[in-house]
């Protein structure tokens, strides 16, 4: 990971890099696949004031199964009150796989767009939490259009400029379009200032 910060405007660079399994059910026993996702991100924030801020986000993701994939997204979101660090907003995102995969879910077109809440808080001198969540009204590809959520209640302990450890839970789910499904787990992370 590698901040930036200029006065009103800030950023991060991240690279990250996901092992995963997909378990399918056959017979006569479930058939697991072992995959690794490469991540490279570029988040933006602009701060026009203390209680207004732009998210912007570009992400690329590469699959050790040769697919790949774009991710865009922008949100406006406002604190109404400036000594509290909750935010209110409306996002858009749009995801784009190269190959449209059966094992796992990989539209080639996917839009949405909703509704934003971003809850934050200081715990500690180095331990904070923050809870995220959004609504989504989506679009895949031809289908009829749908619905999905999202949310991440995270833990992170350590000092931005030295290295900060976390622990997440979340889950997203899809409700209509191509499918309903839902995907949940645990994440672990090490940032570290570069």
């Amino acid at each position: 990971t590698q901040d930036f910060k200029r006065k009103n405007l800030s950023g991060k660079v991240n690279v990250s890099r996901d092992y995963f399994y997909l378990n399918k059910i056959s017979l006569p026993r479930p058939l697991t696949k072992k995959m690794t996702k490469t991540d490279t991100e570029f988040e933006t924030i602009y701060r026009s004031s203390k209680r207004l801020k732009i998210e912007v986000n570009f992400s690329s993701s590469s699959y050790s199964d040769g697919n790949s994939s774009i991710k865009d997204s922008v949100a406006v979101l406002y604190a109404p009150q400036a000594s509290f660090d909750i935010w209110a907003g409306y996002g858009y995102e749009s995801l784009n796989f190269s190959q449209r995969k059966t094992d796992y879910w990989s539209p080639e077109t996917f839009i949405s767009h909703g509704p934003r809440l971003e809850l934050g808080k200081q715990l500690k001198d180095k331990l904070s939490g923050s809870l995220i969540y959004h609504y989504n009204f989506t679009k895949e590809e031809s289908f009829n259009n749908s619905s999905s959520s999202f949310y991440d209640l995270k833990i992170n302990y350590g000092d931005r400029n030295e290295m900060i450890l976390g622990l997440s839970l979340y889950e997203k789910s899809l409700n209509g379009g191509s499918g309903n499904w839902s995907d949940r787990g645990i994440k672990l992370s090490a940032q570290k200032s570069i």
